[in-house]
């Protein structure tokens, strides 16, 4: 498997160099496994190879990812039990994508690809 590095993700978007170690290593589990590579150009293909890092670079790049403040805008609050509730990011549509840079890219590459093709019945 040609997986992708953190290094990988830095050369594009440095200002994630600062991401949490224990944080890159749930990343690129996530993007060297959870993207598809039949629909791009393969394990070792370079569109493969930018979906990943798009794909890691969007997640690490999220509202609230590296850090422990919250995702979403403020929602409600109280005083006496100290309790603030947050607003979740949306979970997966395509939507989500559009939250970022990195993540309007992936979703363009996917467009793009073989996941788009009209399929033969």
């Amino acid at each position: 498997m040609s997986g992708i590095t953190w290094a990988d993700v830095v050369s594009i978007v440095s200002t994630l160099s600062a991401v949490d170690p224990q944080q890159q290593i749930d990343i690129l589990k996530l993007a060297n496994t959870r993207v598809n590579v039949g629909v791009f150009d393969g394990e070792d293909g370079q569109t493969t190879r930018m979906a990943r890092i798009y794909f890691a670079a969007h997640f690490a790049s999220l509202p609230g990812a590296g850090s422990t403040a919250p995702a979403g805008p403020l929602i409600g609050q109280s005083r006496g039990g100290l309790s603030q509730q947050f607003q979740g990011l949306p979970q997966s549509s395509a939507n989500e994508w559009l939250l970022t840079q990195w993540g309007r890219r992936y979703w363009q590459l996917l467009q793009g690809s073989r996941a788009r093709w009209p399929r033969v019945p």
